[in-house]
């Protein structure tokens, strides 16, 4: 059963996604990037909404310290996972020959860099000692 932290995390994700996606599909088509860098414009835009959702609402309720290495291990998770997504576009794009397949593609890749992304923002980035309950 998801908590209503994970569900947070959840919301934030598909919401970050939805900047992701649409600001990728939409810098290749209508800007005329390539896809890889059309990739990297909207997983810029979605990490800065992601950190600050996560900030002030996933991992709310809690007192922290140390805004400024929490945010510092976070722009490494995300280019970590930038490196990860982007990868795997880069392998796969001569492959994919239409519209379809280039969005395909896109969300193929954004699955892929997910699971690393959880993994690394939930344990490395929140769940240091860092956070103590709130009085």
């Amino acid at each position: 059963m998801l908590g209503s932290r994970e569900l947070r995390y959840l919301a934030v994700v598909v919401a970050g996604y939805g900047v992701d996606f649409g600001v990728s599909f939409s810098a290749f088509k209508l800007l005329g990037l390539p896809l890889p860098a059309a990739a990297c414009v909207g997983f810029a835009l979605a990490v800065a909404f992601n950190y600050l959702a996560h900030e002030f609402w996933t991992f709310a309720g809690t007192r922290r310290t140390g805004y400024g290495a929490r945010f510092g291990k976070f722009i490494g998770v995300a280019l970590f996972t930038l490196l990860v997504r982007v990868g795997v576009i880069f392998a796969l794009d001569p492959f994919a020959s239409s519209d379809m397949a280039h969005a395909a593609l896109l969300v193929g890749a954004a699955g892929v860099s997910l699971g690393v992304n959880y993994v690394l923002t939930r344990f490395a980035v929140f769940g240091g000692r860092d956070m103590e309950p709130m009085a």
